[in-house]
């Protein structure tokens, strides 16, 4: 939990100086061309890395070297082949259609991707390393020493020692922290039990792995889209400076969004096991107050930059960005609405019920891109705020309506309180 709280800060703080520094067309060139190779990054490994460390887990206890030792060759070999494949189409596209991007923004993307590797290859490598059960090990490279070589490079960057902070020494920031979290991931990787398989001759379930990943990526791919599809889209109709907008507002409301995070991460094998053992009243009680500490952070968080956030963003960021204090506590809306649910999909999880998220998912990417397309040519960024909004509360509110038909259990706040004679149904 600290190298997220460390690497949200840093990530605020990195942004902040880009979109003062830069202004609100050139950061927003910046943020477009960074969503894409996000997106194209989370598309290749979302889901691939949650089945590798399954995977090398299961085979370590069984001491399956031969099988272990297959899953890791097979593992570099599609990061590489399809960061070269994903690298390829993007500069081709680049190319192609420099006419209609910005100008100077295709060599953007020419300048970032390297990144597509150091990103692909860091994961794969952190992903085998909790395989082995190292957990704090496993994500030190992403959640610590990346962002925090991004500012460190962005800081030198713009201090006047003879570095230019520009659009492209910016995205060239962005690939250098790359490669040093790829660095420390490799440098930390678990080289033991990796030593030892150097005799066992490897094997290789090709069809098994690609029937596997695809179930387990499916729910990450409809996430990482539906995430990255708003600033996407509202660079593509909106421009630059609107884009701008709404990501420096995004990195605001990420901080409301925090508590969700952690209280997930801790609960979740708690809420496991009572759902292993039937125990639905102490499930109900987890979930209710779960929900009231993120209400309280987050509707916190919502109403102190509806009093302050013009004041906050004028100071942080200049009057450039005048207006950004209203995308934000449009975010912040949605960010409510997700707290106000608490843990409703680690709960679907726990209960064996994640089939549900695949149909929430789809229908919130659907209202993400519809709504989109519908308000931003309109509205810019605080239209693509509030398509996002109404991508969250569909999001949510479907899994909770499958939550509650299944169980009888509200992920809603003040449930026990309220309703105290209420009794969920025996779990499936």
């Amino acid at each position: 939990m600290a190298m997220r709280l460390v690497a949200s800060g840093s990530t605020l703080v990195l942004n902040i100086l880009l979109a003062r520094q830069l202004g609100p067309d050139y950061y927003g060139q910046v943020a477009f061309v960074m969503a894409w190779l996000l997106l194209v990054v989370g598309l290749m490994r979302t889901g691939l890395n949650n089945q590798l460390t399954r995977e090398v887990a299961s085979y370590d206890e069984r001491n399956e070297r031969a099988n272990l030792r297959g899953i890791i060759i097979r593992a570099y070999q599609f990061a590489v082949i399809a960061t070269i494949g994903a690298g390829v189409s993007i500069a081709g596209a680049a190319i192609v259609l420099d006419s209609r991007l910005s100008p100077g923004q295709s060599r953007l993307f020419l300048i970032g991707l390297p990144l597509l590797l150091f990103l692909s290859l860091m994961s794969t490598t952190e992903a085998i390393t909790k395989g082995f059960g190292k957990t704090v090990s496993g994500q030190l490279g992403e959640f610590f020493v990346r962002p925090i070589s991004h500012l460190l490079f962005v800081v030198l960057l713009w201090l006047p020692i003879g570095f230019d902070l520009n659009r492209q020494s910016a995205v060239g920031a962005f690939v250098l922290s790359g490669l040093c979290g790829f660095a420390v991931a490799w440098m930390v990787r678990p080289r033991g039990p990796l030593q030892a398989l150097r005799q066992a001759e490897p094997q290789f379930h090709d069809r098994q792995w690609l029937r596997d990943s695809v179930a387990i990526s499916a729910v990450g791919w409809l996430s990482i889209v539906n995430v990255q599809a708003t600033p996407i889209l509202v660079g593509v109709i909106g421009g630059d400076a609107e884009v701008a907008h709404y990501q420096i507002a995004s990195q605001f409301a990420f901080l409301a969004s925090l508590m969700v995070v952690i209280l997930n991460t801790l609960q979740a094998p708690a809420m496991s096991r009572a759902h292993a053992i039937g125990d639905v009243v102490r499930l109900q009680r987890m979930a209710s107050h779960a929900c009231e500490i993120s209400v309280v952070f987050a509707f916190g968080s919502a109403i102190f930059f509806a009093l302050f956030g013009e004041l906050i963003a004028t100071t942080l960021l200049g009057k450039s960005y005048n207006g950004v204090e209203t995308v934000l506590f449009v975010i912040l809306i949605g960010t409510s609405i997700n707290a106000l649910t608490g843990s409703v999909g680690i709960l679907l999880i726990a209960c064996r019920l994640e089939n549900t998220m695949y149909l929430a998912l789809g229908l919130a990417l659907a209202t993400n891109i519809s709504g989109c397309i519908l308000l931003v040519p309109k509205y810019g960024a605080i239209g693509g705020a509030w398509s996002a909004t109404a991508s969250l509360a569909c999001w949510n509110g479907c899994m909770l309506l499958r939550l509650y038909r299944a169980t009888g259990v509200l992920s809603l706040p003040l449930v026990t309180r309220l309703l105290p004679s209420s009794r969920p149904q025996p779990l499936p």
